[in-house]
């Protein structure tokens, strides 16, 4: 289980480093590498819950399948809202319509999502069911 526990560990290294990064970025000017690097935290946050708990996570839809299942199991539906929010950094990259003013609330609402996304986790136990249309696997790096 070691391995499997790094990886998440990676994972949340990753979320961090990326939320940094944005905040560098915005800092810098640069608003399609915040876009990016604000997105890239919460799907990394998301991966960690996922890969943590056997769920697959092959595909962007089922990031938010999974984000979906979270809100509903503990009945929080800002974690959609704010999972919206994130996502909608990630087409920005592609658009650049965001003005920089809106990245340090994008940077804020990654932060209070991911922090949401722990709390949920940590709530939904231990035997929680993976997400409708998401086939439990066997944790990643696991033998």
């Amino acid at each position: 289980m070691k391995v499997h526990s790094d990886l998440i560990e990676s994972r949340e290294a990753r979320r961090d480093r990326l939320l940094a990064h944005a905040e560098e970025r915005l800092a810098a000017g640069d608003r399609l590498q915040a876009s990016e690097k604000i997105w890239g935290a919460v799907a990394h946050a998301v991966k960690a819950i996922a890969s943590e708990r056997g769920w697959r996570f092959d595909r962007r839809r089922d990031l938010k399948r999974t984000v979906r299942h979270i809100a509903a199991q503990v009945g929080d539906q800002e974690i959609n809202t704010l999972f919206r929010s994130a996502e909608s950094f990630h087409s920005n990259f592609y658009n650049d319509t965001y003005a920089l003013d809106e990245f340090r609330e994008g940077v804020d609402e990654a932060r209070r999502l991911i922090r949401l996304l722990r709390e949920a986790n940590a709530a939904m136990g231990p035997n929680a069911p993976p997400p409708q249309g998401i086939s439990a696997q066997a944790p990643q790096g696991s033998a």
